[in-house]
């Protein structure tokens, strides 16, 4: 959250005593000075602020690595805290299975995103979710008449029923599985023009595709 006005608008996930792994476009025009991370609560007014000394974009690091990328934006971001965080404050474990290992299981959002109601919470809110295969997203994409959506390899896809969304103040949180951090929230896909609805897809970037860009990180970056 930016320093001085503190509003919340987005979120992350802490993967080493000083590393918070995001969506890059969660950092599109801000500065390091001007942010801060809240640590150690799932409340948002909880005085416990890290300030944020860099942070490194799986783009910027692909170009630096001569490494191809498919695609012109940023994905997704590790932040560099400026201090290690307290050691009561425990990272999460990462998993990087293969995609198809999720397919039909039933994993968990968390975030602070407004809710269809127009409010957004104080206190960190959860949900469960399923994890789709790429041709589920394509037969719903289909059955809606609707322009197909990209389903690259580097996203993790869920939905549920009733319907939980990705929305406004959730995108950089995580969606985990078994506790484990599996992917990075981005946002939805399918209809537009609706923010909420029953068909809607959640999109994350799977942290499988990224592997080699965040153990990079968290090992030669000091």
């Amino acid at each position: 959250m930016p320093s001085g006005t503190m509003h919340h608008f987005c979120a992350g996930t802490l993967i080493s005593s000083q590393d918070v792994i995001t969506a890059a476009q969660c950092l599109d025009g801000k500065k390091a000075i001007n942010l801060r991370v809240i640590l150690g609560s799932v409340d948002l007014n909880f005085d416990g602020h890290y300030y944020v000394n860099y942070w490194v974009t799986y783009k910027n690091w692909a170009i630096k690595k001569n490494i191809v990328v498919d695609t012109d934006k940023h994905e997704i971001a590790i932040i560099r805290l400026s201090r290690e965080v307290n050691s009561q404050i425990k990272p999460a474990v990462i998993s990087f299975l293969s995609h198809s290992e999720y397919v039909g299981k039933v994993a968990e959002l968390a975030g602070w995103g407004i809710s269809n109601d127009n409010e957004m919470p104080t206190t960190m809110e959860t949900v469960k979710v399923e994890v789709l295969s790429n041709a589920e997203c394509e037969t719903r994409s289909e059955r809606l008449g609707a322009p197909k959506c990209r389903f690259p390899a580097r996203y993790l896809f869920t939905a549920a029923n009733p319907y939980a969304q990705l929305s406004s103040g959730d995108s950089g949180g995580p969606l985990l599985l078994n506790k484990q951090l599996i992917g990075v929230n981005h946002g939805t896909c399918l209809i537009p023009e609706q923010i909420f609805h029953s068909e809607k897809i959640n999109l994350h970037f799977g942290v499988m595709y990224y592997q080699h860009f965040i153990t990079n990180i968290l090992t030669e970056y000091k």
